[in-house]
């Protein structure tokens, strides 16, 4: 079905199914994410089953939502974004702050520790966590550790118990701490250790389920729900913080996403302050909410950290490479890898592949998106190559190609490919933004940074412009958060 027949669909029915989307998954797709919902329903439409979409947007509308129904959609709605050791940050303070406190105190009181992160996706964030526990315990063994990791998505669980991952997913992960705890596996693949696969319990859950908090119990150290409640409508935003708050002993802490520090607001949580981020500790009577206590310096406690039997000390959180002095701006270009300077971002085109797309490779597209929203990547590859024989300008399966190529460790292949996508929209800021973020990881830094300061320059002057935002599955929201962030770093 062609985008043209897809949007003669009325959007009060969008509209509507939108609204249905936010009620049973909490997802929000109001203010410009419309057509995401659309592409993401076109692609689940032959696994719920039905014909065409327009079919299967009424059934959707007018019959019951069962588990099974949204488990289905969850792989097709849901965001998968992830990687080990994700937002650098908050996982350092937990490292050398919080976690060291709790341990202390949880020593003393029977060596118990429970933790839980809510919508853990593939899995890369609960075993991030599990590295962290190894790496400060030396007496690990004798303690009594679970990490609950829930999400909605039931592909994306299976994923994360399997516990494989390509090069991809350890794009921040220091060497040292991939050489000790993952195997190499097949296809350029590791696996988790077992002694931090088996910290971690996989389940089920729905945080948009008004029953979701119904059946858990204050009795979480450690809740992180990082990059999850940005995709929620407002409503579901409160209420899951409300029931995230109450799952908390009272000393527990909250962390979540950097972008999502202005959604917290709950009166059972009080921001605290660290050199570089900000968590959320839960507040009651007793004075908790007055901030780090003096119990959050036990960093170098021998029974806690940096002692471990093996003699070793904990493998410190890796540090954001720095570009020299100066305005970034003013970095030479290298021939070959000119970009139209800032002010020329307003007159940037945004050009579509010339022609209308068959409905032959319509449904190539669409099977790309699916066997790569599912983590199928060489299936992924294969339709974008086959669609693209045909349709050499199609901009989305480029796209598609690149990330399934990098996913699949084919780095340069992919970088190409993406200057393709470039050359015929020079417009698309997710273009500019996965360069920046591969070159850099190549060691092109000044390279990755103008492509960096192109996309958040795009992605400004559409927001400006009243242009919608075309996310591909990323989100602009986050992305710009990144980048600020990245840049900020590199300009120090």
């Amino acid at each position: 079905m062609s985008d043209a027949t897809l949007r003669s669909i009325a959007a009060g029915t969008w509209s509507a199914l939108s609204d249905r989307v936010a009620q049973h998954m909490g997802i929000d797709h109001s203010k410009g994410r419309q057509d995401d919902l659309v592409a993401r329903i076109m692609a689940a439409t032959p696994g719920l089953g039905y014909a065409d979409v327009d079919e299967c947007v009424k059934n959707l509308l007018n019959t019951p939502w069962s588990s099974a129904r949204i488990q289905k959609l969850a792989s097709h709605l849901s965001v998968r974004e992830t990687y080990f050791y994700r937002e650098l940050a908050s996982l350092r303070a937990l490292q050398e702050q919080v976690l060291p406190a709790l341990l202390a105190s949880r020593r003393a009181q029977g060596r118990r520790l429970r933790v839980w992160t809510a919508g853990c996706c593939t899995g890369e964030e609960p075993y991030s966590l599990g590295i962290l526990l190894h790496e400060l315990l030396a007496d690990i063994e004798g303690w009594d550790i679970e990490i609950r990791a829930s999400d909605i998505d039931e592909q994306a669980l299976l994923r994360a118990r399997d516990g494989e991952y390509a090069a991809w997913s350890f794009r921040e992960l220091p060497d040292e701490l991939k050489t000790r705890y993952f195997t190499a596996a097949a296809g350029n693949r590791h696996r988790i250790a077992r002694r931090v696969h088996d910290l971690v319990r996989f389940e089920y859950h729905n945080l948009a389920d008004p029953l979701a908090f119904a059946r858990t119990t204050a009795s979480y150290d450690l809740i992180l729900c990082r990059n999850v409640l940005i995709y929620f409508a407002p409503g579901t935003v409160r209420t899951v913080l409300d029931g995230l708050a109450g799952s908390l002993v009272r000393d527990g802490w909250l962390v979540v996403g950097a972008v999502e520090l202005s959604l917290v607001d709950s009166s059972g949580l009080v921001a605290v302050a660290f050199d570089e981020c900000v968590l959320h500790r839960r507040s009651d009577e007793s004075g908790l909410d007055a901030g780090p206590t003096a119990a959050l310096h036990l960093t170098t406690t021998p029974e806690v950290a940096g002692q471990r039997t093996s003699g070793r000390t904990a493998a410190p959180m890796p540090q954001r490479r720095r570009l020299p002095q100066g305005r970034i701006s003013a970095s030479p270009r290298p021939a070959g890898d000119s970009l139209p300077a800032a002010g020329d971002v307003a007159a940037m085109p945004s050009i579509q592949p010339t022609g209308a797309l068959t409905p032959r490779i319509d449904a190539m597209a669409m099977r790309a998106r699916a066997c790569a929203d599912a983590g199928q990547w060489a299936d992924a590859r294969d339709a974008c190559l086959s669609g693209l024989r045909s349709a050499p300008e199609a901009v989305g399966l480029h796209e598609v190609l690149a990330i399934a190529l990098r996913e699949l460790g084919e780095i340069a292949p992919a970088i190409a490919r993406l200057r393709r996508v470039l050359s015929l929209d020079p417009g698309n800021w997710r273009a500019h933004y996965w360069l920046g973020q591969w070159l850099g990881q190549v060691g092109r830094r000044r390279s990755a940074v103008r492509h960096l300061q192109r996309a958040l320059a795009l992605i400004e002057h559409l927001a400006e412009s009243g242009r919608q935002l075309e996310g591909g599955g990323l989100s602009p929201i986050l992305v710009v958060a990144s980048i600020r962030a990245t840049l900020a770093a590199h300009n120090k």
